[in-house]
């Protein structure tokens, strides 16, 4: 559970190469003390590839101004299982991204992969798998 503070800047089916075009503005204006990011299921849905110089510029800009990042990885939601292979893809490079900078984490999600995690459309979390998210 994220505390009271926060500002959500997301747009809803944003790609990562729109996160990394967005970032500069967004840590100069809004001086972010730390990011959370999603990021995977979109570039894949929409693109089928991974997108690793975006992920590894939004990660460098990040870092370049000292702003502490999360990244969280794709979920294995049971009615993408084609496309996990791309996620585990897409999750290597965010994984190796954040690993050269210091104050960048990777929150991997593979061990959420059981379908009574998941609502009846298979795609978002259900009660269960937003308790078991937030332990």
């Amino acid at each position: 559970k994220l505390p009271g503070w926060g500002v959500f800047c997301g747009v809803n089916g944003a790609r990562m190469e729109d996160m990394a075009d967005f970032v500069e503005e967004m840590v100069t204006v809004l001086k972010p003390r730390a990011v959370v990011a999603v990021g995977g299921e979109n570039d894949i849905a929409e693109i089928n590839t991974v997108p690793e110089k975006a992920v590894q510029r939004f990660v460098e800009v990040l870092a370049t101004h000292g702003v502490p990042l999360l990244i969280l990885g794709c979920k294995p939601e049971p009615c993408t299982r084609a496309l996990w292979p791309l996620y585990l893809e897409y999750d290597d490079v965010q994984r190796a991204a954040v690993d050269t900078h210091p104050t960048a984490t990777f929150l991997d999600f593979w061990y959420m992969k059981n379908e009574k995690l998941y609502s009846h459309d298979e795609l978002h979390l259900s009660k269960k798998g937003y308790d078991e998210w937030n332990t």
